[in-house]
Parts: C-alpha cells; structure tokens; sequence
C-alpha cells in the first residue's frame, strides 16, 4: 500500500505522476480535450481508485502536472505547438514537443486538469515545465506573437493565477518546480518564471539548491508575498525541465 511504501521510505509524502511529459494523464479527464488528444486513461475504475487513495487519513498525496511539455496535445492541434523558424514542431531534446504557454487554450488546458485533480482529493499539485522551455535548441524558436519574450513573465504570472484557482477551488494546494537561481535573480528570462509570479504559490520545489542558503531563498519568497512558509522546499534530483 502507499502506507507501506512511505513508511519503508520514512517519508511523509507520496507524490504520483498525472500528467506525464508526453502529455498522458493517470486519470480519466472529462475535458474535450483530453479525450480528443487521446491523453485520459481508460481505466474507468481509476477515478473511484484515486478518490479511495485520497481519502485515506493521514496520507498526504501530491499530483505531478507536467504542464507544457506535451506530445499529445501537440499531435491533437498542431496550432498550439512552439514552432522552429523552419516552421516545424519544435522538440526538446528528449525529443518531446511543447504546447505554446501563450495559447489560452493550452493554459484552460492545463488548469482544468489541475481542477479535475484537486477535485479527485488530491492535496498539492506539483507544476513541472511550467514555463517556456529552457534547454535544447532554443535559439531556433520561431520569435512570434507565440512566442515574445517580453511577455513571458506577464504569460506565466497570469497562468499561475489561473491554475492556483482551479487547484484551490478543489481544496488543493498549487506549487511549481523552479531553481535556486531563478529566486536568487528574481527572474529566468528563458522559462518566464519570476520571484513575483512564483509567490502567487504555495510551495516551491527546488531541483538544484546545491550550496544555496535555503534560509536565504525563503526570506526572498516571503518578501515578494508568498504567505505560508514559501520554502516547504523539497530539495531532490528531480529534472526541472
């Protein structure tokens, strides 16, 4: 059981992936879009299995989101892919495309399965690729009304409202996965991300703090408006994307 499993571990949390990088959901979504991008899963006993896990006293769950990094979206509508100069599906370098943040239907997208999620008791919605992307050929990114560079932070500033809403909504807590050096800058030009838009969340995962003083990033995050304890931090391996 999950139980078991976290107590092996001694850990407090079991963190599930519900939306994978290639777009694949864990859980049968009642989103048009979802079902045209044949990302739901057809289990139709899953929803009932996820809400009984949920429900378990005690058990604190997290749903991974990956949230732009999506081949099957891309594959479903072809208008809502980052595009290379050569006018191609841009591809990252594990060879996956990625939807255009911009999109505000790629946005509504992603923030009714965080409602859908929150919905199915989950109590943290982890956000990874939550941004634009920032590894691979970005260079040969098409530079358009889909992807201007001066609107990136106003982009995932108000994305993050939105899929902090409909997680909330659900009773659920929203985070992201971000760098130490993002918060230390206060900004990542590549991604979008920004100390302001990161404190519209609840919690902030860290993929590389290293040597960073985590004291330090905690005190940046409060002083730009995150109200609970900003760096309930979880600092791991995972790849940020």
């Amino acid at each position: 059981t999950a139980e078991d499993r976290l107590a092996e571990a001694g850990a407090q949390v079991a963190l599930f992936d519900m939306k994978g990088d290639d777009g694949s959901l864990a859980y049968v979504s009642a989103l048009d879009l979802a079902v045209r991008a044949g990302a739901s899963s057809a289990d139709p006993d899953r929803n009932a299995a996820i809400r009984e896990l949920n429900g378990r006293e005690g058990l604190y769950t997290v749903a991974r989101v990956s949230c732009f990094k999506d081949d099957k979206l891309s594959d479903a509508d072809r208008s809502l892919n980052i595009t290379t100069n050569s006018g191609y599906r841009w591809t990252d370098p594990e060879g996956l495309k990625w939807s255009s943040p911009t999109s505000q239907t790629v946005r509504q997208y992603v923030a009714g399965v965080c409602a859908e999620l929150a919905a199915l008791g989950f109590d943290e919605i982890l956000l990874y690729n939550a941004g634009f992307p920032t590894e691979g050929k970005i260079d040969t990114i098409k530079k358009d009304e889909n992807y201007d560079t001066a609107k990136f932070d106003q982009i995932i500033g108000d994305f993050y409202d939105q899929a902090a809403q409909a997680a909330e909504q659900g009773g659920a807590k929203l985070s992201v996965v971000t760098t130490a050096d993002t918060i230390q800058t206060g900004s990542d030009a590549k991604s979008g991300q920004t100390l302001d838009n990161l404190s519209k969340l609840s919690r902030v995962w860290l993929t590389d703090a290293g040597n960073s003083d985590l004291n330090a990033l905690e005190q940046k995050l409060a002083e730009a408006g995150m109200k609970e304890r900003p760096l309930g931090v979880f600092t791991n391996n995972l790849d940020a994307g």
